[in-house]
């Protein structure tokens, strides 16, 4: 007699597929816009390692992040940890999309709290002379 728990099937516990990008820029915007820290860390530790170039401040040229840089991505999703870590890296606190929005603007239009005093707080540091 089968019982119920025979029937059930095993799960495919297969790893997701890898993104693939075709731009050091097109990953960078992802990881940014995902908050995803590790992957994002990684990618900029490879890059010094290796010597080769990236740009924290790309800006995105796909509709969905179009003028939009890393960093105004991290804070309007509300990723604080990618907010850190790209301003920690040298990502332009200040820097504008093509509505000449900045991060900041970003991140107080979607009521991202912790972003805006983070970015503030940059500001002032940076702009102390």
């Amino acid at each position: 007699m089968a019982t119920q728990e025979d029937n059930l099937e095993t799960p495919d516990l297969e790893s997701p597929k890898e993104e693939k990008f075709l731009t050091v820029d097109e990953e960078l915007l992802h990881y940014a816009r995902h908050g995803m820290d590790s992957k994002l860390s990684d990618l900029i530790q490879r890059c010094q390692q290796d010597g080769l170039p990236l740009n924290l401040n790309c800006k995105g040229e796909n509709k969905s992040n179009r003028s939009w840089s890393p960093l105004h991505l991290a804070a309007y999703f509300g990723h604080v940890t990618t907010v850190i870590l790209l301003l920690k890296n040298g990502a332009e606190v200040n820097i504008m999309n093509k509505e000449g929005d900045t991060p900041l603007h970003k991140a107080a239009y979607t009521g991202r709290l912790n972003n805006f005093i983070l970015i503030i707080a940059c500001c002032m540091y940076f702009n102390s002379d």
